[in-house]
């Protein structure tokens, strides 16, 4: 169907805001109106809002009621304020293999690297090839349609900061050969195991274009399981021990019976992203994109996460700050001279989906994207500020413009006098905080961004994030520090100066 732009005929009137006029509009954003919608956003009827599922098609249309009664027109006559895509979910807990005559259930053993589409996959010849690095094997035993066991990382001689690379060029070296499914044998499963508990078994998402349905399977299996499909043949250490040293030709050959069987394992979802999208006037081409992710966890075993700080918290914080700009344009005619893109993104959770799908839509270009100012998290108080609510982690901030971070400084300066903490934007951070949330999309094609954050905190990821611990003095604060950004950066006269190039990196 093809899609209608409707677009509203503006004045020129009033033009070259100042961030002066913003204040009066500042002041419509409020820690009671945050509660209000927190409370509602964050209830158990929205069923903790997983992507696909009731409450987050729940979460949308609160997006979308708010935005109508503030009179912000729709970008898109077919489906309004929602850019809906289309997903798979892999419900890994369907897959069942059977070795021989015993059988291991989903993370008894493995668990799915790729995913597995429905169906039966026998085997009675299994091949072991080391390492699985295309460059040591022997083209002496045949690899199509067969099942291929391979060690995990790379030969100790070899250099250790490639090992992640490696993998994707032995699975894509694999599914070259045709082989019918892929195991790669962790000496670390059982750590893997305990550190993810229940967590490792819940369902994966991917967005249906990145789906094949010709994908080779790829299985982590524990060393246990893999003596087990060898039946002794095959010992975990000694063959290491000879990949190591490369004292063995691989691959080799050995008989043994192995079923996989996968029922229910894939279903198709849609998920949505909600945008409100207010028209700017002499620069209107060019566009500020504030975003946060509205998708949480969902429900699991009865038990409802709400995701009040992660991320209702940033979520209803656009509320309130398109609701700023409605009002300066309703009440004063003051529009700003770019475009803003609102945009709430589901999918976040399960791998950055929804803004990846938008950043690569026709309702998004790159070049006429100036900013992103990304909230995720910015209602509660970590272990390093307790006692001290007036701050937030600012992420992201210069690495792709310098001038962002002075102009960010100077606005907060003279009007929020938060502290703001850039202990995450440091290039080493071991929390990699900086690719772990929809600014990314972004940034990884050299559009400034800025993160706002205030850090984890006890109840991250469990169902006790709940709306009475929420601080939303704290909030209304950095809600405002982030409207005001978005003012000034709309009206001044220059885009932003980008002077550092940041590399695509791992999601």
């Amino acid at each position: 169907m093809k899609k209608i732009l409707i677009f509203l005929f503006i004045p020129f009137a009033c033009l070259g805001q100042t961030l002066e006029e913003a204040k009066e509009f500042e002041k419509s954003i409020t820690a009671e109106d945050l509660k209000k919608h927190l409370t509602i956003f964050a209830s158990d009827e929205m069923e903790g809002r997983e992507t696909g599922k009731k409450g987050q098609k729940l979460a949308a249309e609160y997006f979308t009621n708010q935005y109508l009664e503030m009179g912000i027109p729709v970008i898109d006559i077919a489906s309004g304020y929602k850019q809906p895509y289309e997903l798979i979910e892999r419900k890994n807990e369907g897959i069942k293999i059977k070795v021989n005559e015993k059988e291991f259930g989903y993370f008894d053993g493995f668990y799915s690297h790729t995913g597995m589409r429905d169906g039966t996959l026998f085997f009675d010849n299994l091949v072991f090839a080391g390492y699985g690095i295309e460059e040591s094997l022997e083209k002496k035993v045949e690899l199509k349609e067969k099942a291929v066991f391979i060690l995990d990382g790379i030969p100790k001689k070899k250099e250790e900061s490639v090992r992640e690379k490696k993998l994707d060029k032995k699975i894509e070296f694999f599914e070259k050969e045709k082989a019918s499914v892929l195991f790669i044998i962790s000496e670390d499963f059982k750590a893997y195991k305990n550190s993810l508990g229940k967590y490792a078994t819940h369902s994966k998402m991917m967005l249906a274009k990145d789906y094949r349905e010709n994908q080779i399977p790829v299985f982590v299996i524990s060393t246990e399981m893999f003596e087990e499909v060898f039946s002794g043949q095959l010992k975990y250490k000694k063959e290491k021990k000879n990949a190591d040293k490369n004292s063995e030709k691989y691959p080799i050959q050995k008989k043994g019976e192995l079923t996989i069987i996968a029922n229910g394992n894939i279903e198709k979802l849609e998920g949505d992203n909600v945008i409100a999208y207010i028209e700017g006037t002499d620069k209107k081409e060019e566009i500020i994109v504030i975003s946060a992710h509205y998708d949480h966890l969902g429900k699991k075993d009865g038990v409802i996460y709400n995701g009040a700080d992660d991320d209702g918290s940033g979520s209803v914080a656009l509320i309130e700050i398109a609701e700023a700009f409605s009002k300066a344009i309703n009440e004063k005619g003051l529009r700003p001279r770019r475009s803003i893109m609102i945009v709430g993104f589901s999918g976040e959770e399960k791998g950055l989906l929804g803004s990846k799908y938008f950043v690569n839509s026709p309702q998004f270009q790159f070049e006429r994207c100036m900013v992103n100012l990304n909230i995720d998290m910015i209602g509660r108080i970590d272990k390093a500020h307790e006692g001290n609510p007036n701050y937030v982690y600012l992420i992201g901030v210069d690495k792709v413009s310098k001038e962002l971070k002075e102009i960010s400084e100077e606005i907060n300066k003279s009007n929020t006098k938060l502290e703001l903490d850039y202990t995450y934007n440091s290039d080493d951070d071991p929390n990699r905080y900086y690719y772990r949330s929809d600014h990314y999309n972004f940034a990884k094609y050299n559009i400034p961004v800025i993160f706002y954050f205030n850090g984890v905190h006890e109840d991250y990821h469990k169902p006790t994030d709940t709306v009475d611990k929420i601080n939303f003095e704290k909030m209304e604060k950095i809600t405002r520090l982030v409207f005001l950004t978005a003012w000034q950066l709309a009206n001044k006269e220059e885009r932003l100066k980008i002077d550092l190039k940041e590399k695509d990196g791992d999601n």
